[in-house]
């Protein structure tokens, strides 16, 4: 080589670096050169998904690492979680793909000089139902713990274990096991979810036998009986009173004299009772071991009953008008939190947010703000409602569908339809989220089925 084409060499590389050199800062430094050769601040994404390992697409391009975007290779892919540099500000269509699961899809902006996160991400999978236990069963309930399911057909009823799907069942009749039901409601667990109250009926929540029945140790004349705010006593009306049974002793006492009591419920030890009078409804605190009663809310005269949920607050729900009341009994100068009307289902999402459906709208209620937030809005009738664990979507079903909705608002709520049968009913979902469990017939195979979503 010449010293002549060696100066040239020399002087191209030296042109070569000067160029280079402030182009890769400012791209290390998140610029980016525009068509109309303008230097512009790029923007960040950052996304975080449940199960990892997705596939990024925007705007339908599969995201790649620029050496793989070079050399052609299209199987190496970016996976979440990832965090994608100098994307040029503007609109996306974020498609979140992973193979088995529902497709995450929105449209974001990125904004120059700041990241935009995707978190909280659930995928949720794309799965058959398999069936657990054959059957017309007409009433579920899960249990407080979210490990086991009871379900009732006509004459027999099984307890489905959720940590293994272990299933046993019992038959029903008038002899070994005198056990009557007519809504979920009837279904009643201990504090401990050792025990199951139906009616009159207290059944071992592990084995399915029968502990107590109640109306042989009590009486025939008992009714509306319900757990005493621990697991080894239950409170029921007579015709005279409102009493409390010792199932260890096998002992009753009274706790309030019956003047048309509406409905009861415990709280933190003390128990609450709705009583009608000519005019009006009154809420009463009664202290069960001073039997001392303190009026706590006067309530327009109708049909009331308590909305058992784990939270520090009483919800009373107007069922002739579907007005829910949420109470705060600790609290002597304003007791009534909240009345919110056209209520048909609910489920605390925690202490201070309310997640409740009417017939063709799914709502999240805001207690500290005050705020009312409308998540969807459907033609189809919901059956029911349920938060999911991962506190960023929750469950629900209509007669024939179940769907996920996010609670990501950017753009639009993402819904998701995760099956459609010819009938779904009683939809719970288990502790951790990854499993629906419902009734279903599939073909000519009715029964309790459970679906993975994750």
């Amino acid at each position: 080589m010449g010293l002549k084409t060696r100066r040239i060499l020399y002087i191209f590389f030296i042109l070569l670096f000067c160029i280079l050199t402030p182009l890769i800062s400012f791209y290390a430094s998140g610029y980016k050169l525009t068509s109309g050769l303008k230097i512009q601040k790029t923007g960040i994404l950052i996304i975080d998904t449940e199960p990892k390992g997705a596939k990024i697409f925007l705007n339908e391009k599969i995201q790649q690492k620029f050496i793989n975007k070079i050399l052609k290779n299209n199987d190496k892919c970016l996976n979440t979680p990832v965090k994608i540099k100098n994307l040029a500000p503007g609109e996306y269509d974020v498609k979140i793909s992973k193979q088995g699961y529902w497709d995450w899809q929105k449209k974001l902006s990125i904004k120059s000089g700041e990241s935009t996160y995707i978190e909280d991400v659930t995928l949720f999978k794309q799965d058959s139902p398999l069936i657990l236990i054959n059957g017309e069963y007409k009433y579920q309930n899960i249990s407080k713990n979210k490990e086991y399911i009871i379900a009732f057909t006509n004459d027999k009823y099984g307890i489905i274990n959720l940590n293994d799907d272990a299933i046993k069942t019992f038959p029903i009749s008038a002899s070994a096991s005198p056990i009557q039901i007519f809504s979920n409601s009837e279904i009643q667990w201990s504090l401990d979810n050792k025990k199951i109250l139906i009616n009159n009926i207290i059944l071992d929540a592990k084995t399915g036998e029968i502990k107590n029945n109640l109306k042989k140790e009590i009486g025939d004349n008992i009714k509306d009986i319900k757990w005493a705010g621990d697991n080894n006593s239950i409170l029921y009306l007579d015709e005279n009173n409102l009493n409390k049974y010792n199932l260890a002793s096998r002992r009753s006492e009274v706790i309030a004299r019956n003047d048309v009591i509406n409905d009861f419920y415990c709280l933190d030890g003390a128990i609450y009772i709705i009583k009608k009078n000519h005019l009006s409804a009154n809420l009463i605190k009664i202290n069960p071991k001073e039997k001392k009663e303190t009026n706590i809310l006067n309530l327009p005269l109708s049909a009331y009953s308590f909305l058992k949920h784990k939270n520090n607050y009483l919800n009373i729900y107007d069922k002739n008008h579907e007005i829910l009341y949420i109470i705060n009994p600790s609290s002597s100068f304003k007791p009534l939190q909240e009345t919110l009307g056209n209520i048909k289902i609910i489920d605390w999402i925690n202490n201070e947010k309310l997640l409740y459906a009417n017939k063709h709208e799914i709502w999240i209620y805001d207690l500290n703000s005050r705020k009312n937030t409308l998540l969807t809005r459907i033609s189809h009738e919901i059956k029911g409602i349920i938060w999911h664990p991962n506190n960023n979507y929750a469950i629900y079903n209509t007669p024939n569908s179940i769907y996920s909705i996010e609670l990501d608002n950017r753009e639009k709520y993402n819904i998701i339809k995760l099956i459609t049968l010819d009938t779904i009913k009683n939809v719970e979902l288990d502790k951790n989220g990854d499993n629906l469990y419902f009734y279903s017939k599939i073909n000519s195979q009715e029964g309790i089925y459970k679906l993975s979503i994750q």
